[in-house]
């Protein structure tokens, strides 16, 4: 009955429901009438008459011995909405309150040698012990691009191999690389592109830097979510491409 299941969007109760439609539909009813027209146990009943009643969909006269039970006018449903409403109100703003606010990107542009190696902190800084970042490399001159690696950036990415490295280079820096390493490196093959732009992108725990070598200008851009979303990315053409 599509009356009842409006009257259950409304927050009511399936008895609650039935018990209204059935005094509307028959007038005022006692217990044991309702009991006959709705087939509903009367402690059923005496529950949803007090529910009904808080609602302000019903009033209660006393007949003689017994007491009568009549609908209010379905005008007073404005209140259960207006209530139901509220509470649902009430409920976003709570579940609002659990939710954890999505950080806006940070960008920040360094220049000249110092800014590189400063970026270069950063991403040693931000990278826990046992770490791992991810590295788009795609130099004209390996050796000139590792000049710019900051001290502290030498000491823990290479010397204390504190953190391990995955990256993605061209075919000749790739050849040229300690064998040690070549299980952490892949390339793009020559015949596919050259890839010597003189640019690097690393991607960390915390967001990502891209670092173009020929104009010595360093863009960082603070994010966890970008950054997982890079190293998806990065993670899957590491695979594809061979050693």
């Amino acid at each position: 009955m599509k009356q009842i299941e409006a009257l259950r969007a409304l927050g009511l109760a399936q008895a609650e429901a039935v018990i209204y439609i059935a005094l509307l539909q028959n007038g005022a009813q006692h217990v044991s009438g309702l009991a006959r027209l709705t087939r509903l146990y009367r402690p059923t009943i005496y529950r949803a008459l007090t529910s009904l009643e808080q609602r302000q969909l019903l009033t209660e006269e006393t007949v003689g011995r017994r007491t009568m039970y009549a609908a209010e006018a379905p005008k007073n449903l404005r209140g259960v909405a207006e209530a139901l409403t509220q509470g649902v109100a009430g409920t976003i703003t709570e579940l609002e309150a659990l939710r954890q606010p999505q950080a806006v990107p940070s960008v920040r542009t360094y220049h000249g040698r110092a800014g590189i190696g400063r970026v270069y902190e950063e991403i040693v800084d931000a990278t826990k012990r046992g770490g791992v970042i991810y590295r788009y490399e795609s130099p004209r001159d390996h050796h000139r691009s590792k000049t710019y690696y900051p001290p502290r950036y030498r000491e823990r990415a290479i010397r204390a191999r504190e953190i391990e490295k995955f990256v993605i280079t061209n075919e000749k820096t790739h050849r040229n690389r300690r064998s040690v390493l070549e299980r952490l490196s892949r390339f793009v093959p020559a015949k596919v592109d050259s890839f010597d732009y003189d640019v690097t992108m690393v991607i960390y725990s915390g967001g990502l830097a891209i670092i173009d070598y020929q104009t010595e200008t360093a863009t960082l851009i603070v994010n966890s979510r970008l950054a997982n979303f890079q190293r998806q990315l990065f993670r899957l053409l590491f695979d594809q491409l061979g050693r």
